[in-house]
């Protein structure tokens, strides 16, 4: 089926696939090796303030001229290679563009009594997983192509961090701050009415989350008003939208998710001596200074963790003003600060920075605003080694040349603040299932700790000292027998079942004692343990711990793989350039369309079959 559908796509049209890099080559100098791979002649224009989806659009263009050959070539159909090629770019061209838009205009009655209509848009940029997944943001410079481009990368960021959602996402343009409580629900609620009546919102359908603007008190707006009217039946009708309060089904840790994982990111690429052997830095964050754009919600948290590891905040800008101390800024004091007088500047432990805070002199830039920060104009004045991209979309293609020629690091947002909806996946599972994280496991956890514990603490050691030089902890011998943690090595045995008492004290159960050579160290280190543990207690995972535990996996895998694919597509310039990145969500929502593809053919078949037999048993 879409063997016939790339064909009508592709045939007679200028594409963009078409060219591949040849026409990259031909628009950068022979000497840039590097850069010839990028494709920026089939970028967007190089105008200083590119269409944000254009923009969006062309990286995903140059990762497609990147990867088109090797689709074609692992396409295993007995087609012609022109077929097959015609094949590739056809779902290339069904990827590439937004599938539904939606806009709305509507009234509401202020508090003075006057009416005022407010616009409304989202967009579903791809149901190749369902449900889509996009936050909700307020801002008055909402625009179809913005939440198009948003969209755009929200399926993108999906596919990198292996989340089952398509892209999507929402803007109301409208500036909160002129609006009261009252005023912001009527318009929340009567936005999701609107999304409900042309089937925008439903949990296996659109699912929104908080973006710029928005949080829990939105949230939980949306899901009440969708549960009581459209979602009166459904059970699960509060899986509707993520980022809910705790109370209404939210999940510990998801404000401060998308902050974890833009922390979680760049730790994992500074902490590899590869990469940073090329900057000419020493991994890891001690003795590092970064500089933060955007003191709002991903800000906030991604100061937090890079200060509790040890980097150090020398700068951060906000739209009213910027700081800077280059002996450090507390998050804390400075979030303190904040809360109560609304803005940063002022702060006592910190002077006004004159200029741009992106050209501050640090090792690592986190541009957390919005979109389209970093240009062609500014490109050359940042001083930063590193540019962590905690905003969507902040750096334009232009930008990201002048990077590579620098040999500046770029770590992409559709990997670095994909914790968001990594997090909101949890949340929207622990809806549909009813259920917290830790529930069923807290208590059997923290028993089966206390018992280890309880066991090694009673323990009678025999102590046999040879020359300090020779102890080891080869001299722990740890065996595993039929229903024992441990067997026979302690002279005792720990059950697996925390209700169950010790093996040895069992009639009849097989305890063997032997010899255990244990340096004196160790042994004080599990007394030590056993204390800790009458005093404070083991406590099993909690809801936050998973959370915590499964986004820091989700990055550190989703980086690994990344790594893993650049290296089979040596073409590719950078690991962490935007196109390189862009081919491997490309490879992965390709195979998706390619079974989709498959699926739609035998079902063809079949209903062509079963209409084949209806009609000769009507004839005969």
């Amino acid at each position: 089926m879409y063997r016939y559908f790339g064909e009508l796509l592709t045939r007679g049209a200028g594409s963009v696939l078409a060219s591949g890099c040849s026409a990259a080559d031909s628009a950068l100098p022979a000497s840039a090796s590097l850069l010839r791979y990028r494709g920026y002649s089939q970028a967007v224009d190089r105008d200083n303030d590119p269409n944000f989806f254009s923009m969006v659009e062309g990286f995903f263009d140059r990762g497609a001229a990147i990867v088109e050959d090797k689709l074609v070539e692992d396409l295993k159909t007995r087609e012609s290679p022109e077929h097959k090629r015609k094949r590739v770019r056809g779902i290339l061209r069904i990827i590439k563009p937004c599938n539904h838009v939606l806009s709305v205009s509507f009234p509401i009655k202020r508090d003075t009594g006057e009416w005022e209509v407010v616009e409304g848009y989202r967009a579903q940029h791809s149901q190749h997983r369902t449900p889509c997944k996009g936050g909700i943001r307020y801002s008055t410079d909402v625009s179809v192509d913005e939440v198009k481009a948003l969209a755009s990368l929200m399926t993108y960021k999906c596919a990198v961090v292996d989340v089952p959602f398509g892209g999507a996402k929402a803007g109301v343009k409208i500036n909160p701050k002129n609006y009261s409580d009252t005023e912001l629900e009527k318009i929340t609620r009567r936005f999701t009415i609107e999304l409900a009546k042309k089937g925008f919102i439903g949990p296996g359908i659109d699912v929104p989350a908080p973006d710029m603007s928005t949080g829990e008190r939105e949230m939980s707006w949306i899901a009440d008003t969708f549960a009581t009217t459209m979602g009166h039946y459904d059970i699960n009708a509060h899986a509707c939208v993520t980022g809910k309060p705790i109370s209404q089904g939210g999940i510990h840790g998801r404000i401060s998710a998308t902050g974890r994982g833009v922390f979680h990111g760049i730790e994992n690429f500074i902490n590899e001596a590869s990469y940073m052997s090329l900057l000419g830095m020493s991994p890891g964050f001690q003795g590092k200074t970064f500089v933060i754009q955007g003191f709002g919600n991903v800000g906030l948290h991604s100061m937090r963790y890079l200060h509790r590891f040890g980097a150090k905040c020398v700068g951060v800008g906000e739209l009213d003003g910027s700081i800077w101390n280059p002996d450090g800024i507390d998050p804390k004091e400075l979030e303190e600060y904040k809360l109560a007088n609304g803005s940063i500047v002022g702060f006592p432990d910190a002077a006004p920075y004159e200029g741009s805070i992106l050209e501050a002199e640090c090792d690592i830039l986190i541009p957390a605003a919005s979109e389209k920060q970093l240009t062609k104009s500014n490109a050359h004045k940042v001083k930063a080694k590193i540019i962590a991209e905690g905003a969507n979309g902040p750096t334009t293609a232009e930008a990201d040349r002048i990077f590579l020629e620098r040999n500046i690091m770029v770590i992409p947002d559709m990997y670095l603040n994909a914790g968001g909806v990594t997090v909101s996946y949890f949340e929207w599972l622990k809806n549909l299932n009813h259920v917290s994280y830790g529930r069923l496991t807290f208590k059997y956890e923290r028993d089966s700790n206390h018992h280890l514990l309880s066991e090694l603490a009673s323990t009678r050691f025999q102590v046999s000292l040879p020359a300090p030089s020779s102890i080891t902890f080869s001299h722990l011998s740890l065996q595993c027998r039929s229903r024992r943690v441990w067997s026979g090595s302690l002279g005792n045995t720990v059950a697996p079942f925390p209700s169950s008492p010790p093996l040895s004290s069992r009639p009849g159960s097989l305890c063997v004692r032997t010899r255990l050579l244990l340096p004196l160290s160790f042994r004080c280190l599990l007394l030590l343990l056993w204390c800790c543990n009458s005093v404070f207690g083991f406590q099993g995972a909690s809801e936050k711990d998973i959370v915590h535990s499964g986004l820091a996996y989700t990055m550190e895998r989703s980086a690994r793989v990344t790594h893993t694919h650049t290296h089979t597509h040596p073409e590719s310039d950078s690991v962490t350039s935007a196109a390189t990145l862009a081919t491997f969500v490309i490879c992965l929502i390709f195979v998706t369309y390619k079974g989709t593809e498959q699926w739609c053919e035998e079902v063809l078949v079949l209903v062509l079959y079963q209409h084949l037999v209806c009609h000769s048993d009507v004839s005969g």
